[in-house]
């Protein structure tokens, strides 16, 4: 499935549920799944069917794509879909600076 680029002019919301879309979407067929449509209130285990392997690799793949962890500080209960893009949509309001390169971390290069 090729990558979309989500740039310039999309509200950030919109943005970031389009990406989640769209890694959830590839996570699935790629472990040979049919595709689904996806629901803000879906929950990542019972609804969409990911294990934990495919949730990590949903994670990697988010702060590659959207340039920013939002679990740095640490784990955080998100138990749906719309609670993680709620959880994306905060962090990156919190740190809006654009990354230098696609997949970079948002805000790191400068510190100490």
């Amino acid at each position: 499935m090729p990558v979309t680029d989500y740039t310039g002019g999309m509200p950030e919301s919109e943005r970031v549920r389009n990406v989640m879309e769209e890694v959830i979407q590839q996570i699935l067929v790629d472990a040979g799944r049919p595709p689904r449509d996806l629901q803000k209130t879906d929950r990542f285990t019972h609804d969409v069917g990911l294990d934990s392997l495919d949730l990590a690799v949903m994670v990697v793949q988010l702060e590659q794509r959207l340039g920013i962890d939002p679990f740095r500080e640490g784990a955080r209960p998100v138990a749906t879909l719309g609670e993680l893009a709620a959880l994306y949509e905060r962090a990156l309001a919190e740190d809006p600076s654009p990354s230098d390169q696609p997949g970079a971390e948002r805000g790191a290069g400068n510190e100490i």
